[in-house]
């Protein structure tokens, strides 16, 4: 399986050969930060910072796909925000780990893997 992610509106989805390749002969989703668990550092308020998944699984994208409840308000992506929210969340790893470990039980490399150990291990980090 391949995945990428990048800002939904970062200007190389379109001016990357690469990834406007990619892009376009793969699937893909909109994941926005705030359902992920981002938070301005500052102010602990919820981010927006939507992403585009493109992935060649589209069980993936599928699964990935977590859009804004629109519940509560965001802080803006501005001046050094950005920055401090380009580590992944662990509800964004937690999500990545359940599908793969969902998904990929039965694989050949999977071996006996605890699932609910794995995820709690997330947790801890």
């Amino acid at each position: 399986m391949v995945v990428f992610e990048h800002p939904l509106t970062a200007s190389s989805w379109q001016y990357i050969p690469q990834l406007v390749n990619f892009r376009w002969t793969h699937h893909e989703c909109r994941a926005d930060g705030c359902s992920l668990g981002v938070k301005d550092p500052v102010s602990g308020m919820p981010m927006l910072k939507p992403w585009r998944i493109v992935s060649n699984s589209q069980q993936f994208v599928d699964y990935f796909q977590v859009r804004c409840t629109r519940d509560h308000q965001h802080v803006q992506c501005l001046n050094n925000r950005p920055k401090a929210t380009e580590n992944y969340t662990a509800k964004f790893v937690k999500r990545v780990c359940d599908f793969v470990l969902s998904h990929h039980q039965g694989g050949e490399r999977s071996g006996k893997c605890n699932r609910q150990a794995v995820l709690d291990q997330v947790d801890k980090a």
